[in-house]
Order: C-alpha cells, then sequence, then structure tokens
C-alpha cells in the first residue's frame, strides 16, 4: 500500500492551489513602452455566435487606465478600465464605443478579481461582467466580425492606449460559442511568448515582468517549459490523462484490496 500512498501525496501536491502571486504578467508603466499582451499575436479573431473574454487581475497601485481594449473590423471599441474613483480609490469601468458603464470596486480576500466581456451576436447583447455583478445591454452586431484585442498598452493604430492600469494580469480564457477556445494562464512562458493549453496557440508580449520569475530574464530551461508539448505547460490534454490515469490506478488498488480481502476471509473459514 505504500506506493499508493505516494502517488496520492504526488497527485495532492500537483494539484495544490497556487498562491496569491505565484504566476501572473505583471503591466510595467515606468518604461518607454508599457506592457502589452495581443492574444493570438495581435490577429483578427472571428466573432461567431458568442465570445466571452474573461481574466483575473490584481490592481498593484493607484494608476488610471487601461486594462483591456477590443478592437473590430467596424471600428467598434470594447474596453475594460480603471478610472479615478472617490477617496483615493479605483473603479472598474467598461466602454462601449464612447459609453461608459461603471461597477462598485469590490475588495477579495487574495486581491484578485475577474472581470469578463461576453459578445453575443446571436443574443444581440454584451455582457459585462465585474466579480459576479452583470450588466446586461442590447447591441447589434454587423456579419463577418472580426477582433482584435490588447492587454495593458494597446499599440492597435488609431487606438493607442492614453493610459495604462498598473495591474497584474493572469488566467486570460476565451469562449467561442460556450466552448474552451484559449486560456492562457501565463504562468508558463518563453520570454516575449505564452502558449494557450487548448490548442497552443501564442500570445506575444512586448516588455513582459513575469511573476513566476521575479522579472528575471529567462533561462534556456524556461523556453524549455514553454513548449507546447511539455507537461509542465498544465495543458488540458495532459491534465486530462493524469487525471484519468489517477483514476484508473487507484480503481484498480481498490479492487485488488478488495480482492485479497475477500481470499482472507474465505481463508479463515
Amino acid at each position: 500500500m505504500q506506493k499508493y500512498r505516494l502517488l496520492l501525496l504526488f497527485l495532492f501536491i500537483l494539484f495544490l492551489p497556487r498562491d496569491s502571486f505565484g504566476y501572473g504578467l505583471k503591466i510595467q508603466l515606468g518604461t518607454a513602452t508599457p506592457t502589452t499582451l495581443l492574444p493570438d499575436n495581435g490577429r483578427p479573431i472571428r466573432l461567431r455566435d458568442e465570445l466571452k473574454i474573461s481574466f483575473r487581475f490584481h490592481i498593484d497601485s493607484l494608476s488610471a487606465g487601461s486594462i483591456l481594449k477590443i478592437v473590430s473590423n467596424r471600428e467598434e471599441v470594447f474596453a475594460m478600465e480603471l478610472i479615478p474613483g472617490d477617496h483615493e480609490t479605483l473603479s472598474p469601468a467598461f466602454i462601449i464605443n464612447e459609453e461608459i458603464y461603471t461597477f462598485p470596486a469590490i475588495e477579495t480576500p487574495d486581491g484578485w478579481v475577474s472581470a469578463a466581456i461576453t459578445l453575443s451576436p446571436l443574443n444581440k447583447l454584451v455582457t459585462l461582467d465585474y466579480e459576479g455583478k452583470q450588466k446586461h445591454l442590447p447591441y447589434s452586431f454587423e456579419k463577418r466580425t472580426f477582433l482584435r484585442m490588447a492587454f495593458g498598452y494597446c499599440p492597435f493604430e488609431g487606438y493607442e492606449s492614453t493610459g495604462v492600469a498598473a495591474v497584474t494580469l493572469r488566467d486570460i480564457r476565451l469562449q467561442q460559442n460556450g466552448l474552451p477556445f484559449r486560456y492562457w494562464q501565463l504562468e508558463a512562458h518563453a520570454d516575449t511568448l505564452c502558449y494557450d493549453s487548448v490548442i497552443y496557440m501564442p500570445a506575444s508580449i512586448t516588455n513582459p515582468y513575469w511573476i513566476v520569475n521575479k522579472g528575471g530574464r529567462d533561462t534556456p530551461e524556461a523556453y524549455r517549459q514553454a513548449e507546447p508539448d511539455d507537461l509542465n505547460g498544465y495543458g488540458v490534454i495532459w491534465k486530462m490523462l493524469l487525471f484519468v490515469g489517477a483514476v484508473f490506478i487507484l480503481t484498480a488498488a481498490v479492487m485488488q484490496f478488495l480482492y485479497i480481502k475477500n481470499r482472507r476471509r474465505v481463508s479463515n473459514k
């Protein structure tokens, strides 16, 4: 039974929750160019029936500005920013073209908050979500809409950010029609690249500061860990295989234990 105890210990350690600042991408402001993260290397993403963009962030200092900006091929802008609030605080705000929708600031135990924007041509709706508080806004989308998005500083011509929020980002997820489409955890990386764990699509980063290596330059080992077929990338497929394998081994162990117990019972009669 010793080997099964070791297996359980290994699985427990593998799936332990990360500490508050174990990983993430810190948006640097005190440089010539603030940090930028471009999902899919800045290439346009087709908007079909529904696209949900969600992420988590930690406010590092009271610096108002852009966190996310989405630009369509029809010159529409969907964005999230931090704006000055009352008593030296920052309030989250979503922008749809020229309209601004604010949410009350929410404090969480670990300082991390979640936000999401859902664009739904099917339902003719835009859903804004901040820590579970939602606003549903009617919106008509044109056919064949493509989106580009930038976290941190937006470098798109004509849409450059005038201010950038001092935040740390993690767990950027895209869902297309309710299904996982992209997931950049922002942990394993290759300096200016980070692969998503759904189909291993890279996101490009300018002027990165990675929490996992405290802003230092990456070593060849870090590049190796960012390769999409590496276990350290924590890809969805690897997690599924680990889970199935663990269930199989544990089931076999239980069956063997019951078999031995039953044989002993028979032999004692």
